[in-house]
């Protein structure tokens, strides 16, 4: 016993003797402390951290617009002419790469770079050979139906029908012709092909030009799975945004346990933003390979088969991962959350490495809540939204205006995107996808980052960029909030409560979630008598009774103590349509429109639904299954105070669709 207890001691005075550092030896950017790396630090400092921002359908109403809006480079993938031209779809990717790496006259490579594949340089005929390759083996005809493509493994998307890291140097470690990354699940329109062979004419790889939500390049073979047609395709991804159906992967990575049974879903790699539908609970299998579902997700994987179309597969999550059912509330407290998840790992320009840039890192935080953000900071730049321009202000006033924005909204200059986190004794701090950067003091020494980093808005830019503090070049500032404007001096212009709040130009109004622009006082709005308007949500909160007077406004509450409930529309008629149906009821009087709910579960289990305008007295829901009996629903519904309120449901109908 006293030889054990000697080792014992031993080994507790070899433990303690080593030093702090060696145990706890992270580094920090000059002024941040390890407790500013933390999501709690910063979402703890607002007031209005867990209040949701967007809901789940002003989301979809912010991503609608976005593809609307021209210069986004955002598209709906659900719209896309399924019959195109290939012989001009060849002619325009063939052009591409042309415009991206020729002269004017298409006779040598730009003098702009040089390139390097594998530190060794290359010269024109390195891009002529996938020209040809494309001319011989790409698709053909004026009238050709497009392929339906699913994302089954991480994918690089490229400019050129190549994996290839392409450099301007030796020792670039960025691929220039990578545009972009695709995620597990990622829905994709395949337009042109392009065969790479060897020197015996034998096929070695495959690369697809596909077209994707938010770009279009090529994406090699191997990680896109073919569906047997639209409908196949639809079911793989198509998801409501209210859905408690699908599983959100909101940490920076998950990875699928090896299996040696079922090797088509082993150690598939997960990253940031990926959706995946869950698995009902009844047609969750008793054993995946060898495992049952205990204390995992289970959800349908995407997978490539051998002759390359796509089936679906049940696999396992463990729940131990930062994962939500359902898109997380969009509130500034799950922004900081799933923003630091990331914290300290690695930056890949447009996707390489299976990592992230800058402007992949914020698109990617906020695509777990549902957002569809373009790829890159131009773009980001065009979605209509409530965006502040800080161009040419001083540093002081820059950091003025920040100070009173959210956590989460995103800081631009020129080539860079950041998140805002919030201000300690007057300066700013944010955190990116970092490049590289100096510290605030001392001669400028730009170090090379490359990494998620928590900075002051007083780090500095190198010399060739000027070398002033980053506040410096700072030129916009964007809240993906509602994307309607102020309307000046009117009494629609902004909710009561802000008044009540002394917001002022600049502020970011939580009552209807926008920055208030158009004056430096909001106007107050009148009560209405008849409308579910009649008394504003604060009053309740307040205790405000018939007779008492508003100290928002100065008037006089008299409608009612509380707001009145919803009419509650019903059914008047239900028709079948092929592969859908036509729902319609009474118009009601008092409402802002129509939620229709509909199910192949008579319970609703697994429900959808679909929203109608206040004026509408009928819907036609489309996409579904053909030959199906649908339980359908309906319920009214009225914004107050930015917030909807829901009637109750009405009575279940039922149609068998054609």
């Amino acid at each position: 016993m006293k030889k054990v207890s000697l080792i014992v001691l031993s080994f507790v005075l070899v433990i303690t003797a080593f030093p702090v550092s060696a145990l706890a030896n992270v580094q920090y950017f000059s002024g941040v402390t390890k407790e500013m790396c933390t999501a709690s630090y910063w979402a703890d400092k607002s007031k209005y951290a867990d209040e949701v921002i967007l809901t789940p359908d002003e989301i979809a109403e912010y991503n609608a617009a976005g593809v609307a809006a021209s210069g986004t480079s955002l598209a709906d993938l659900e719209k896309i002419n399924p019959i195109y031209n290939a012989d001009d779809r060849k002619t325009k990717v063939i052009s591409s790469i042309e415009a991206d790496f020729f002269n004017e006259d298409k006779t040598a490579l730009t003098t702009a770079h040089k390139f390097f594949v594998d530190g060794i340089q290359v010269d024109k005929s390195y891009f002529d050979a996938f020209i040809a390759a494309i001319e011989e083996t790409g698709f053909t005809g004026t009238q050709r139906e497009v392929l339906y493509g699913i994302c089954t493994k991480q994918a690089n998307v490229m400019n050129i029908p190549s994996d290839d890291i392409v450099g301007y140097s030796a020792t670039d470690a960025d691929s220039e012709t990578q545009i972009s990354e695709l995620k597990v699940g990622d829905p994709c329109i395949i337009r042109q092909k392009c065969d790479i062979k060897d020197g015996s004419d034998n096929i070695i790889d495959t690369f697809y030009h596909v077209g994707f939500d938010h770009l279009s390049g090529w994406v090699n073979a191997k990680n896109l799975a073919i569906c047997a047609d639209r409908e196949e395709w639809l079911d793989a991804w198509k998801y409501d945004i209210n859905s408690k159906d699908i599983l959100v992967i909101t940490c920076d990575k998950v990875v699928t346990e090896k299996s040696l049974k079922v090797p088509l879903t082993s150690e598939v790699k997960l990253t940031m933003g990926t959706v995946l539908k869950l698995v009902p609970e009844d047609e969750i299998p008793r054993n995946i390979g060898e495992r049952n579902s205990w204390n995992n997700y289970t959800v349908w994987l995407p997978a490539r088969a051998e002759d390359g179309s796509y089936i679906k597969q049940a696999a396992l999550i463990s729940e131990h991962y930062n994962v939500s059912v359902g898109f997380p509330e969009f509130t500034e407290r799950n922004i900081a959350k799933i923003a630091f998840s990331c914290l300290g790992n690695r930056y890949g320009w447009s996707g390489m490495l299976d990592a992230m840039d800058c402007s992949l890192y914020t698109r990617d935080v906020y695509r777990c809540f549902g957002f569809k953000i373009p790829r890159n900071t131009t773009f980001q730049l065009n979605v209509p939204n409530t965006k502040i321009d800080i161009d040419g202000k001083t540093d002081e006033e820059k950091q003025a205006i920040i100070e009173k924005m959210p956590v989460g909204a995103l800081l631009y200059f020129s080539g860079h995107t950041m998140i805002y986190l919030g201000s300690e004794n007057g300066t700013g701090y944010v955190i990116s996808e970092l490049g590289s950067t100096s510290e605030p003091e001392g001669e400028i020494d730009v170090k090379s980052s490359y990494s998620v980093v928590v900075n002051p808005l007083t780090a500095r830019r190198g010399v060739s960029k000027g070398g002033y503090p980053w506040i410096r070049y700072l030129h916009s500032i964007i809240i993906p909030a509602h994307y309607a404007e102020h309307k000046e001096a009117t009494d629609k212009a902004v909710a009561p409560t802000c008044t009540k709040a002394g917001l002022t130009a600049g502020t970011h109004c939580r009552a209807c979630k926008q920055v208030l622009t158009a004056q430096k006082t909001v106007p107050a709005t009148g009560h209405k008598t008849a409308a579910i308007a009649a008394v504003p949500a604060t009053f309740k909160k307040a205790g405000k009774t018939a007779g008492a007077k508003c100290t928002v406004c100065g008037k006089v509450v008299t409608p009612q103590k509380t707001a009145p409930k919803l009419v509650s529309p019903k059914l008047s008629k239900v028709t079948a349509d092929d592969n859908g149906f036509t729902a319609k009821w009474k118009k009601s009087s008092g409402v802002d429109g129509y939620q229709i709910r509909y199910s192949l579960k008579k319970n609703m289990k697994g429900s959808k639904t679909v929203t109608a305008g206040k004026n509408a007295v009928s819907k036609k829901v489309k996409k579904l299954k053909s030959r199906k009996t649908y339980y359908i629903k309906i319920r009214a519904y009225k914004t107050v105070n930015g917030k909807k309120l829901f009637g109750k449901w009405s009575n279940k109908k039922t149609v068998k669709t054609l």
